[in-house]
């Protein structure tokens, strides 16, 4: 799956996820004002059920915004 592509489909299960229109990659937990700690975790799972992976519970505690969670979903897609 190339990079954009990606990034798009992580942004749009946020921002449906969250309710809003848009998202930068500065937008995080108690940073942006819907995305409190319940919906972080709906985040997570909708990313993990529409790409088809799994985050450890590490993972689950430090993927609380978009640059991390881009990161982190970027790195498990090339394995």
């Amino acid at each position: 799956m190339q990079k954009t592509s990606l990034n798009k489909k992580i942004l749009d299960i946020i921002k449906i996820e969250l309710k809003i229109k848009k998202i930068s990659i500065k937008d995080g937990i108690n940073i942006t004002k819907k995305w409190d700690s319940i919906s972080n975790l709906n985040i997570l799972l909708q990313i993990e059920s529409k790409l088809k992976i799994r985050f450890n519970t590490r993972e689950f505690n430090s993927l609380n915004n978009t640059k991390t969670i881009l990161s982190n979903v970027r790195k498990k897609i090339k394995k």
